[in-house]
């Protein structure tokens, strides 16, 4: 029998999507309007806004180590991977709901944590918590299920990305995976300063782009987008090949933005020009990295998280 590693996390997706597929009449309920394959699925509803729905798994040992994670971070993390995921649609987050497991050992003031920490990125972001469901577990997870709204036609996906079009990020990169690193070299957050703590915090407490994704969703800025909690290089590739383009990276500067210059197709095809120098969000400039290019890269085969 095949090992789960050679099936890989996009094989499954893959083979599940065809095995789901509806292959007579599709029962009644919300039209699907963009389902497997992009950051969220996009769906009619009986309103003039397109329903979003997003969902996201953090596992104790695969995504994070308790010892490491003050339980407050982890319920913001938590709730921010599935907020970064409508942010990339160029949508408002609506409403959730929460699935938690708990170990039985695990003590009761650090699960409370964790619920704080989710309430208060929910009133940040001003989501509501509209349910979910909890157990024992033998490993520590917690699983969001977030709704949000967009205009219909308004979101922005993954394959509208055209030869020619500069590719931007938001933000640095490379400060979480640092965090990690130093996190498993022994830096703890709460001890370690200057840069060394910025990565950590980075790792741990990460900021969804809900602002920066929803002006380029309402603007016509972006021509696609998707959230880059895998990292560029993995991300990159996943846009592309929704895109049927490739790409190349021309430079990853740090910190500062050295004149953006397009960001994409206006909302009529046209091209745009990229935001003012000044143009922030959170505090971070939107960064130049490279241009769309013609033709298809290779199936890495890398799916979702």
């Amino acid at each position: 029998m095949a090992r789960l590693a050679r099936l890989t996390e996009q094989g499954f997706i893959d083979r599940i999507a065809r095995l789901a597929r509806p292959r007579g009449p599709r029962p009644r309920g919300l039209v699907t309007v963009l389902g497997i394959g992009d950051d969220a699925a996009v769906l009619v509803s009986a309103g003039r806004l397109h329903t979003l729905l997003t969902t996201d798994f953090l596992t104790e040992g695969i995504h994070f180590r308790a010892a490491w994670a003050p339980g407050v971070l982890l319920g913001r993390k938590a709730l921010a991977a599935s907020l970064s995921d409508i942010a990339a649609m160029g949508g408002v987050p609506s409403s959730f709901v929460l699935s938690a497991g708990f170990p039985r050992r695990t003590d009761a003031t650090y699960a409370l944590q964790v619920a704080r920490g989710i309430a208060a990125q929910a009133r940040r972001f001003g989501v509501s918590l509209v349910g979910g469901d909890t157990c024992a577990a033998r490993s520590l997870f917690l699983n969001v299920a977030l709704l949000g709204l967009v205009e219909p036609g308004r979101e922005v996906r993954r394959s509208g990305a055209r030869s020619g079009d500069g590719l931007y990020v938001t933000g640095r990169l490379g400060a979480p995976a640092a965090g990690l690193q130093l996190l498993k070299a022994g830096a703890r957050h709460g001890r370690a300063s200057g840069a060394r703590a910025a990565a950590i915090r980075a790792h741990l407490d990460p900021e969804p782009r809900v602002i920066a994704g929803r002006l380029l969703g309402l603007t016509g800025l972006a021509a696609a987008m998707i959230d880059l909690s895998d990292g560029l290089a993995r991300d990159l590739l996943r846009l592309c090949a929704a895109s049927g383009a490739g790409a190349f990276i021309e430079a990853c500067t740090g910190g500062r933005a050295e004149g953006p210059h397009r960001i994409g197709r206006g909302s009529r095809g046209n091209r745009a020009r990229g935001p003012p120098r000044a143009w922030r969000e959170g505090g971070a400039r939107l960064l130049l990295q490279g241009r769309v290019l013609r033709g298809k890269l290779p199936d890495h085969r890398q799916g979702d998280r």
